[in-house]
């Protein structure tokens, strides 16, 4: 009888700890979508799909310029 005890236990606490770290990862995964900064870029992105075009990407404050090449006519 003590031993069922002891295994029935055992079963119900690694349940426990499998729902803990469910529970864990939603939480991780709602704080993450759900921060100032997720909620600005996906408006952002939301808001140039309505307008019909795509957004700028985000600015690393570093300039590049392309020169474009022309392939000569055959």
């Amino acid at each position: 009888m003590r031993l069922d005890l002891t295994s029935q236990s055992a079963q119900i606490s690694a349940q426990i700890a499998r729902r803990k770290q469910i529970l864990w990862d939603q939480q991780t995964k709602i704080a993450a979508d759900t921060n100032p900064q997720a909620i600005s870029a996906r408006l952002t992105v939301l808001r140039a799909q309505d307008a019909g075009t795509q957004p700028a990407a985000p600015s690393s404050g570093v300039m590049v310029y392309a020169t474009p090449v022309f392939k000569s006519p055959q």
